[in-house]
């Protein structure tokens, strides 16, 4: 439409005409007004409008429908107002856009700050007072930022954002970093504030007695780091990732009995009847079945790959009742279950660091009474657990950290007599740690590998854990190139 609005000596339709074109501008400028009184303000179209005196403040007709707009003569043409609005509602779009870019920024860099200081805490760095002042003094920054929840303009937050030397860019995250999983900070659509701006962690609860003690304590040294261990009877197998082989001692004497070939030998596993052991190869990522009387191989099949079905870095290794097997993919954050001879079934969890996802799968381990499996996450700290034949996430035990019932590194599981899961950590410089869960995740005790079982060195790295009939634990000590035997037990 292009005719202007009527004057008074217009004719009868060219003021019904003139009432028309008002009566949809009213409705245009009810809207700006509406959706942001400040633009309408300054564009000038606004300006026009509101200084015509054709519109009251709240919008109203101030003058009749024929009558001309204002004293100073303006007009202006409904197509105009049209399109100034569609302008405001791409810029108000863009604007709001931008925000929840820097919302999310910010967002970031709170969840860095906490990982920080939870990382020093843990660690011993930084006192729990000092972190809680620290964590306030951020909050209280953080909150003047958005002033009663609103953030007015763009360029307002980046100005306070560089005051506060926040960066606003989102940076992509290493490969490998672990982050703790918190929950995110909630960004709400109208208000655009965020809340909450830091969950502080609650004061730790006191510290209970170690239940576990150490009664006894031999060493079996080795010329070599053993990785896996399997303990069959008499029996002890040790894994000789450099060398390719595997080695079999008489634990009644200590004494190397037999040894045969495994190229990359680095995890091991046995059968329900302890006929087949199922040996990990490291080096080109196969699954080697050997006969475990003469140590000759009866089969061999390939996982490699990073497909769905395959595995491309192999490190845990458990065979289940069924003689299914089930692999820990390292990097890839998942667990594959294949049957006997080396068919694909089952891909179970996911990488990611969220409840049931898998940031860097270690050891595993599979209760057949209760069909579950277990798995260590080395970057989490967790346990995560899982139903065997499905593959549906449980539950996940213990948290990432230094504490009782804590975990730092886990690296190694194994289920003992009693059916508890004890678990070796994998932190390395003689601070390894082993701890002792029921399968429901109580916390039963820790071993620390420094100052109660061997004092000299440490446990460096718990790369297996294995048990005796007469609960004799078995402890593949890999730095110290050594393997650790021991009992144990609760006060």
């Amino acid at each position: 439409m292009t005719e202007q609005l009527g004057n008074s000596d217009s004719s009868n339709s060219g003021g019904t005409a003139g009432c028309r074109h008002s009566s949809s501008v009213q409705c245009l400028v009810d809207e700006l007004i509406c959706r942001s009184p400040n633009l309408l303000e300054r564009s000038e179209l606004g300006s026009a409008i509101l200084g015509s005196g054709l519109f009251a403040s709240g919008g109203g007709m101030t003058s009749s429908p024929g009558s001309r707009i204002g004293s100073t003569g303006e007009s202006f043409k409904y197509t105009d107002a049209k399109s100034e609005l569609e302008k405001l509602r791409e810029q108000k779009r863009e604007e709001l856009e931008e925000i929840d870019r820097i919302c999310e920024a910010l967002n970031q860099e709170l969840i860095k700050y906490r990982e920080k200081m939870v990382h020093k805490i843990q660690e011993g760095y930084l006192p729990i007072e000092q972190r809680l002042e620290q964590a306030i003094t951020l909050q209280k920054d953080m909150t003047s930022m958005t002033s009663s929840g609103r953030v007015e303009t763009v360029k307002k937050l980046n100005k306070l954002c560089k005051k506060k030397k926040i960066q606003v860019t989102i940076k992509r995250e290493r490969k490998h970093r672990l982050k703790e999983v918190v929950p995110q900070v909630h960004v709400d659509v109208e208000s655009r504030s965020l809340s909450p701006m830091l969950s502080i962690s609650p004061e730790p609860e006191p510290l209970k007695s170690n239940p576990i003690s150490v009664d006894s304590i031999s060493i079996i040294p080795l010329d070599y780091k053993p990785q896996g261990i399997l303990l069959i009877s008499n029996q002890l197998f040790a894994c000789d990732y450099a060398d390719s082989k595997v080695d079999v001692f008489d634990i009644t004497t200590n004494h190397k009995t037999l040894s045969f070939d495994c190229n990359g030998a680095y995890e091991i596993a046995t059968d329900k009847n302890n006929v087949n052991l199922y040996i990990i190869d490291g080096k080109k990522e196969h699954i080697k079945v050997f006969d475990r009387a003469t140590g000759t191989l009866k089969q061999e099949f390939s996982i490699n790959g990073k497909g769905p079905t395959q595995v491309s870095d192999c490190y845990g290794i458990a065979v289940d009742i069924d003689h299914n097997i089930f692999v820990s993919d390292g990097w890839q954050g998942r667990v594959q279950k294949y049957n006997s001879n080396g068919d694909h079934i089952l891909t179970i969890g996911e990488k990611g660091e969220g409840e049931g996802q898998l940031c860097y799968a270690r050891g595993v381990a599979v209760c057949d009474k209760t069909r579950q499996l277990f798995v260590c996450d080395y970057w989490t700290g967790r346990m995560n657990v899982y139903n065997s034949e499905d593959g549906k996430f449980v539950r996940h035990i213990s948290t990432r950290g230094t504490g009782q019932g804590q975990i730092k590194e886990p690296w190694s599981v194994k289920l003992d007599w009693k059916g508890r899961l004890v678990v070796g950590e994998g932190r390395g410089k003689g601070q390894a740690r082993i701890h002792v869960f029921t399968k429901e995740g109580e916390w039963v005790g820790d071993l620390d590998g420094k100052k109660q079982v061997c004092q000299d060195k440490g446990i460096s790295t718990v790369a297996g854990i294995e048990e005796s009939e007469d609960q004799e634990v078995f402890v593949s000590d890999w730095d110290n190139k050594r393997i650790l035997r021991m009992r144990y037990s609760f006060v």
